[in-house]
């Protein structure tokens, strides 16, 4: 129902996350707690899986901090602004930690 990107700020790293995300889901929201944390080393997976526990008990999915809009990755549908109001059943987790390790977790409601 949505992605919590890695989304460090890193034109690379964003870029190649941003390109399997328009690839494989174009139509999901895309969000992620990194600016909202800066850089926090390994916890960052910690921190975006408690986050996406809260997307789905809440049913917003926040905004990416200090974005506008995503130019040159068409087909990510980034949130901006403002949270979007959506019931979420599963979140999709991606990091990447300092070593270079990629991780993904789907986290999913038990009904």
């Amino acid at each position: 129902d949505m992605i919590l990107a890695h989304a460090n700020g890193s034109i690379e790293s964003d870029g190649c996350g941003a390109e399997a995300i328009g690839a494989l889901c174009p139509e999901i929201p895309v969000s992620s707690v990194k600016p909202m944390l800066g850089e926090t080393v390994g916890a960052g997976g910690g921190f975006q899986v408690l986050a996406g526990l809260a997307v789905m008990q809440n049913g917003l999915v926040p905004p990416i901090l200090n974005v506008q809009e995503m130019n040159g990755w068409p087909g990510v549908r980034i949130v901006t602004g403002s949270p979007v109001a959506k019931a979420i059943s599963a979140v999709l987790v991606n990091t990447i930690d300092p070593g270079g390790n990629v991780i993904s977790i789907v986290l999913r409601t038990l009904d």
